[in-house]
C-alpha cells in the first residue's frame, strides 16, 4: 500500500537539528534552532515566569479543555502587547482571533482563513523567508510566489524592489511579511519604510499577514510592533500570527495567536467561526499551561516588568554577541566585510556563509548551522564564541 509514497524533502531547519542531534562530538555547537540561550549555553527558565508557574500550582486548579478559540484571557492580554494600548480598544470588536499550537499553527490556520476567504489568491513570500512560510501555503493548496527584500551586493534590503514587486501583485493576493527581526537576513524595514509599504498594500487591495515571531529581540518589545501597528491604519484586512516561544522562553509549550482584523464586528464574527472550525479539525482545542503562565505574566504589572525587563536583557545579550562575532572575524580574516552581521536584529544573522562552507563547519569543526548560511547567535556564549569565529576564518572564502 506504501508503494505510492514519494521520499518527502527535509526541512532545512529539521535536517540541521537532526544531524546535531546526531553528532557525537562532545564539543558541538548548534547554530541552526532558533532557541535562546544564556551566556552558560542553557535554555533560560524566566524568572517572570517562574513565578507564574508557583503561583497557578498553588492555586490547586484542574486541567479542562480550553473553549474552542482559546484562553480569552491570553487574548486580552496580548491584544495590547501587539497593537498597542489605544489601538487594542479600537480593533477589538472587529478581530477575530483563535489561540494556536504555536506561531506555526497560527500562520497554518490562518493560510486556510486567506484560502477560504479569497479561494484564488496567491501568496507572495519575501525572498528568502523562514522554510515553513512557503510549505504551509503550499499544503493548503496556495500558489506562491516571492518578492525582492534582500539585496546580496548591498547587504540590506532592497526596498525599492519590494515596493515595485508588490505594485505588480494581482488585488487580493496574501503578502507574508515578517513583523520584526526578519528570518533569516535580520534586516527589518524603518517605520518610514513600514509607512510605505503600508499604502502600497492599501493602494493595490493586498491583504498582509504579518508573522510576528520575535516581538522584543529586535530594537524592544513596542519598537517590534510598529510593523504591525502601521499597517492596522492603513489595510481593512489584515492576518496576525504571534509566536511567544522565544519572548517567554516556553518553547515546547507551543503557545501561539492568530488575529484577523476585518472592517466590522460581523466579518469578525465569520472568521472566527470558520477559525473554531479549522482548529476543530486539525487539533480539537490548544494547549492550556503556557497559555495560562503567558497571561499571568501579562495580567500582573509587576510580573510583566520583570518580563520585559529579562527579554531586554536576552535582546542585549544577543546584540554583545554581534558586535563581539563581528570584531573577532574582521580581526582574524585580513580585512574580510562582516560588519553586515552587526547591523542585522534578532537571533539569526544572514552570515553570507555558502553551503560548501556550512558543510565545512559542521563537518570539520562540529558547529551546525542551516544551508543558507542563517546562523543562531542566541547560541553564542563566552565560551564558544572564540572557537566559532576561529572556525569561520579558516572555511572563509571572504578574504
Amino acid at each position: 500500500m506504501l508503494i505510492n509514497l514519494s521520499p518527502t524533502p527535509p526541512d532545512a531547519v529539521m535536517l540541521a537539528a537532526r544531524l546535531f542531534a546526531e553528532d557525537p562530538r562532545p564539543h558541538k555547537v548548534n547554530l541552526g534552532i532558533g532557541m535562546y540561550y544564556d551566556e552558560e549555553g542553557r535554555i533560560p527558565q524566566l524568572a517572570a515566569v517562574r513565578e507564574a508557574d508557583h503561583r497557578l500550582r498553588s492555586r490547586n486548579r484542574p486541567w479542562p479543555y480550553l473553549p474552542a478559540e482559546g484562553l480569552v484571557d491570553l487574548k486580552n492580554k496580548a491584544m495590547p502587547v501587539v497593537f498597542g494600548e489605544d489601538q487594542a480598544d479600537d480593533l477589538r470588536r472587529r478581530t477575530a482571533w483563535i489561540q494556536t499550537v504555536g506561531g506555526t499553527g497560527a500562520v497554518r490556520i490562518g493560510a486556510e482563513l486567506a484560502r477560504a476567504i479569497a479561494p484564488d489568491a496567491m501568496a507572495s513570500i519575501s525572498d528568502p523567508s523562514w522554510p515553513n512560510h512557503e510549505a504551509i501555503f503550499r499544503a493548503v493548496g496556495a500558489r506562491v510566489s516571492s518578492y525582492r527584500y534582500y539585496d546580496v551586493e548591498s547587504c540590506d534590503i532592497d526596498v525599492d524592489g519590494m515596493l515595485e514587486d508588490l505594485g505588480r501583485l494581482p488585488r487580493g493576493t496574501v503578502v507574508v511579511l515578517h513583523g520584526c527581526c526578519h528570518n533569516p537576513t535580520g534586516f527589518d524595514p524603518t517605520p518610514a519604510q513600514w509607512n510605505h509599504i503600508a499604502q502600497v498594500l492599501a493602494d493595490h487591495g493586498l491583504i498582509p499577514f504579518i508573522d510576528l515571531a520575535y516581538q522584543g529581540f529586535g530594537e524592544g518589545l513596542e519598537a517590534d510592533a510598529q510593523s504591525v501597528r502601521i499597517i492596522a491604519q492603513s489595510c481593512n484586512l489584515i492576518f496576525v500570527s504571534v509566536s511567544f516561544s522565544k519572548s517567554f522562553s516556553l518553547y515546547g509549550e507551543r503557545v501561539g495567536l492568530l488575529f484577523v482584523v476585518t472592517e466590522s464586528e460581523a466579518q469578525a464574527a465569520l472568521v472566527g467561526e470558520r477559525a473554531r472550525a479549522v482548529s476543530r479539525a486539525l487539533y480539537s482545542s490548544a494547549p492550556s499551561n503556557g497559555a495560562l503562565l503567558i497571561a499571568e505574566v501579562l495580567g500582573d504589572p509587576q510580573l510583566k516588568t520583570t518580563w520585559i525587563d529579562e527579554l531586554d536583557a536576552m535582546r542585549r545579550r544577543i546584540l554583545l554577541m554581534r558586535a563581539e562575532l563581528v570584531d573577532q572575524l574582521a580581526g582574524g580574516n585580513r580585512g574580510a566585510n562582516f560588519a553586515p552581521i552587526k547591523a542585522q536584529r534578532g537571533l539569526f544573522s544572514y552570515s553570507g556563509l555558502t553551503r560548501t562552507e556550512i558543510e565545512r563547519l559542521r563537518v570539520d569543526h562540529a558547529i551546525h548551522a542551516v544551508g543558507d548560511g542563517r546562523i543562531c547567535l542566541a547560541a553564542l556564549n563566552a565560551g564558544n564564541l572564540p572557537s566559532v569565529a576561529a572556525a569561520i576564518r579558516q572555511v572563509s572564502s571572504r578574504h
